[in-house]
């Protein structure tokens, strides 16, 4: 059942050995959907598109077309949520001679059943093994309390939005700091602003008279005085005189 379509659909893929939800994320091309009216069922034109999509042809489309139409009947018949088949593959039995024409199988199945059936599939339900299915959901079945539980699968995509969220938000808290470290900068700038060129002393040592030497340290102070404030700083160069 699918509630993007009000009613039944039947989906095939040929990539098999996975789920068909993780088809539908990785590669949803791969993907043939076919809505089916529950009123008129299940069209063999349907079955044949399906068919070709998975890749039967001669004998075997016929084959994989019925077992498509008995499956539906099951699905309608047991008042099911899901039929799920995979692998659907053609084969022959074992130790049967191989020249036999190669049949179609349904090699395993995952099938859900609607709850509020119970009272009608008493032989499905009389099937039932609470052993294979979560405790937490069986005692909760017992006191008349329904449970939501998501799957790994949307458990891992809330995990995926929070990581993203949080990416967002560190990027988002750094953005902030940047912006605060520049308003802090223009606010010193604006309380101290910056101050006019210090008168500059030159002091040439040693006293190199008419004939300086070749290498001659050359020593820059500068400084200021204030009544509130003095500063001084003071570099040492070697030149190289010409």
């Amino acid at each position: 059942m699918d509630r993007a379509y009000n009613g039944p659909v039947m989906v095939a893929s040929a990539q098999g050995g996975m789920d068909i939800e993780d088809v539908a994320e990785s590669n949803p091309e791969a993907i043939l959907t076919e809505p089916i009216d529950i009123i008129a069922g299940v069209q063999e034109e349907q079955t044949s598109r399906l068919a070709d999509a998975l890749g039967f042809d001669g004998p075997q489309k016929a084959m994989a077309q019925q077992q498509m139409s008995n499956l539906y009947d099951l699905f309608i018949g047991t008042d099911a949520t899901q039929v799920e088949i995979n692998p659907f593959a053609k084969g022959r039995y074992f130790g049967r001679d191989d020249t036999e024409e190669p049949q179609v199988f349904c090699v395993d199945a995952k099938l859900g059943f609607d709850d509020n059936s119970e009272y009608r599939q008493k032989d499905v339900y009389a099937m039932r093994d609470t052993s294979m299915e979560d405790q937490r959901d069986v005692e909760a079945e017992e006191i008349g309390v329904q449970v939501k539980r998501a799957s790994e699968r949307e458990r891992e995509r809330e995990r995926a939005r929070a990581r993203e969220t949080g990416a967002h938000a560190r990027e988002n808290e750094r953005v902030r700091g940047s912006d605060g470290k520049r308003e802090s900068l223009r606010k010193i700038r604006r309380l101290h602003p910056p101050q006019p060129p210090l008168p500059l002393t030159v002091r040439v040592s040693p006293s190199c008279g008419n004939s300086p030497p070749r290498n001659t340290n050359l020593a820059l102070s500068c400084s200021s005085s204030s009544s509130s404030s003095s500063s001084s700083l003071r570099r040492s160069y070697q030149v190289h005189w010409p």
